[in-house]
């Protein structure tokens, strides 16, 4: 799998990340564009990544507020880099960006609180951290705890501890859209 993380450092040293455009990988280029030299998600599969992660990638760092973007963008590279470097098991990979990437942000979603569903919530992340971003089979009951008390963002975060497979990452990088964006 190719991933170029000191491209992509040099794009933005430059000021040349663009997002919501993929660019030319060469003057300006996206996040997965500086790290695979790709300028479509059809180009992933010569890179090496499957289309899911390259998804992901355009996710996490077009949809991030500008000012966190380049250190989400860095955070999913070094996350797929240290999966590139044991060899691409997507299982890992899948768990090596949701522990780097992923549940930070839901993290941050469920925001502070001392509701019992913010508990909840928060322990139900911290679980999945904590054992290596596995999924957590105890937090569907955080994710309705909070749905429950309309906090859509604690929600998706506990929903995105408790996935699993790649079944899931559908699911996963929809709420990760929503909640980048602010729609949780």
């Amino acid at each position: 799998m190719k991933i170029d993380i000191e491209a992509y450092k040099r794009f933005h040293e430059r000021g040349k990340l663009v997002r919501g455009d993929f660019g030319d990988a060469r003057e300006t280029a996206c996040a997965f564009s500086s790290l695979t030299g790709q300028t479509g998600f059809n180009g992933c599969a010569a890179a090496g990544w499957p289309r899911w992660l390259a998804e992901l990638c355009a996710l996490i760092f077009d949809n991030a507020p500008e000012e966190l973007s380049f250190q989400r963008g860095l955070d999913f590279a070094y996350a797929v880099k240290a999966a590139e470097d044991r060899g691409a098991d997507w299982d890992r990979v899948f768990r090596d960006i949701r522990l780097k990437a992923v549940l930070p942000i839901a993290m941050e979603a469920i925001g502070d609180g001392d509701e019992p569903w913010h508990e909840a919530c928060r322990i139900a992340v911290q679980w999945s951290i904590d054992n290596d971003g596995k999924a957590n089979p105890n937090a569907t009951w955080a994710a309705w705890a909070a749905g429950a008390a309309e906090a859509a963002g604690a929600a998706w975060a506990a929903l995105a501890a408790g996935a699993a497979g790649a079944a899931a990452h559908t699911r996963i990088f929809e709420a990760t859209i929503e909640a980048l964006r602010g729609e949780t």
